[in-house]
């Protein structure tokens, strides 16, 4: 259980500057009344104005790369199962891997399936993101 919650606390500041690439997005798929909560939430956290919230240019690409580094120090996370299987925890999936999940599908949704950061996401560690995604979906039905 302690590796599970250390896990699930861990994983999003790993995956920190996925959370502010994905504002201008996100906030086109919200109700107009959601956009408007939502809007004053993030300026005020963030203290800017929300159309400055989210790089552009080269920064965003350094923060791109920066998620990068997230998920490939979550997949040395995995590593750590002694090369036995393809979960946190070895061939069975268990609450650290639907973590995963659920920040994965998160993000493709906001993205877009055929957007070019799902697709970087889904190639990077060697694929281990899309055969994660893949065999949680496949055998779980959660993706």
């Amino acid at each position: 259980m302690g590796l599970h919650m250390a896990f699930s606390m861990a994983v999003p500041f790993k995956l920190g500057p996925l959370f502010t690439l994905t504002v201008p997005p996100e906030y086109k798929t919200m109700n107009p009344r959601s956009t408007e909560y939502f809007g004053h939430m993030e300026e005020k956290f963030s203290g800017k104005k929300f159309e400055d919230i989210a790089p552009q240019g080269e920064n965003r690409f350094k923060e791109w790369m920066k998620v990068q580094r997230g998920f490939t120090k979550v997949e040395s996370w995995y590593a750590k199962n002694g090369g036995g299987g393809l979960f946190v925890m070895g061939n069975t999936p268990s609450f650290s891997d639907f973590v995963m999940g659920g920040h994965s599908i998160w993000a493709r949704n906001i993205f877009g399936y055929e957007s070019q950061e799902w697709k970087d996401i889904v190639s990077w560690n060697g694929g281990r993101w899309k055969t994660l995604f893949h065999k949680l979906h496949r055998h779980h039905r959660i993706l």
